[in-house]
């Protein structure tokens, strides 16, 4: 969830906000069971056609490329959130007091729901 529209360059220096709050690049699979995959970006160029963002997946069915993660699920019910995150971590989300970026530790790892209370506060 929280690496959901991060670009970054070749070498792993990031080219976003989500990227830059990351700080880490790492290469799926991150996780088991992982469906993150990584993407090629590619600038318009004088003469070949401009493409719009691709269609991805939803548990709702297909939406654009261009929605993240996080704009998906600040969009679901409170219910879906609570299953997605857990109740804690979806009231935080809700609250606007942390980004789907800062469920993660500096390595990439999920933090607890307890480290998050310490962190952000209920």
């Amino acid at each position: 969830m929280g690496y959901s529209g991060s670009e970054w360059t070749l070498d792993g220096r990031p080219l976003n906000a989500v990227a830059r709050r990351l700080g880490l690049f790492r290469q799926p699979p991150l996780h088991w069971n992982c469906r993150s995959v990584l993407v090629p970006l590619t600038r318009d160029l004088p003469g070949l056609p401009s493409f719009e963002p691709s269609i991805r997946a939803s548990v709702d069915g297909p939406v654009s490329g261009s929605i993240t993660f996080a704009n998906w699920l600040g969009s679901q019910t409170v219910e879906r959130q609570e299953k997605l995150l857990g109740v804690g971590r979806a009231r935080l989300f809700r609250a606007g007091k942390l980004n789907l970026q800062q469920l993660l530790d500096g390595r990439g790892n999920p933090l607890t729901t307890a480290e998050l209370m310490d962190r952000f506060g209920g």
